[in-house]
């Protein structure tokens, strides 16, 4: 299991930071939308992280995509 961790990347209104124990990157909202659902978005937007633990299978294909 892995951990990671979502936030917006200052100054854009689409374009989230994905923060994970090896890796960071950047994804755009619809991604974060199609790949951890709306959940993730509702938490971006209440709160302005959201954090979630997934397998290793996930966070594969998150890196991938």
């Amino acid at each position: 299991m892995s951990s990671i961790v979502c936030t917006w990347v200052p100054g854009t209104t689409d374009t989230i930071r994905l923060t994970t124990a090896k890796k960071t990157l950047k994804i755009k909202l619809r991604q974060v939308h199609a790949l951890l659902g709306r959940q993730a978005v509702n938490d971006l937007y209440l709160r302005g992280r959201h954090t979630k633990t997934i397998s290793q299978e996930e966070l594969e294909k998150l890196l991938n995509a």
